[in-house]
């Protein structure tokens, strides 16, 4: 199991995922700073990081890092769980 969580001295609205695409890099760029979104994308084959941010222990509280455009799909219908861990499908 990767090792990710919440760094405790930031705020609920500090705790963020966002995503950015542009035409030219054909690549998603995801930044998290949900512990359970940065444990799915750093347990997939096809993110490849390249930042992240530790805690005092060594242990990620935010990663940065590219998907493939083809995974990003925006779906016609909500998830049936408002839950954070079910926006980034793992490859666990």
């Amino acid at each position: 199991m990767i090792t990710a969580k919440e760094d405790t001295e930031l705020t609920s609205a500090e705790k963020e995922v966002t995503f950015r695409v542009n035409k030219a890099d054909q690549v998603l760029v995801v930044h998290s700073e949900i512990g359970s979104v940065s444990r799915a994308l750093l347990s997939r084959d096809d993110f490849e990081q390249t930042r992240s941010r530790t805690d005092s222990d060594g242990i990620i509280v935010g990663v940065t890092g590219t998907l493939p455009m083809g995974v990003l799909k925006i779906s016609e219908n909500a998830r049936s769980g408002g839950s954070f861990n079910s926006i980034v499908s793992s490859h666990e």
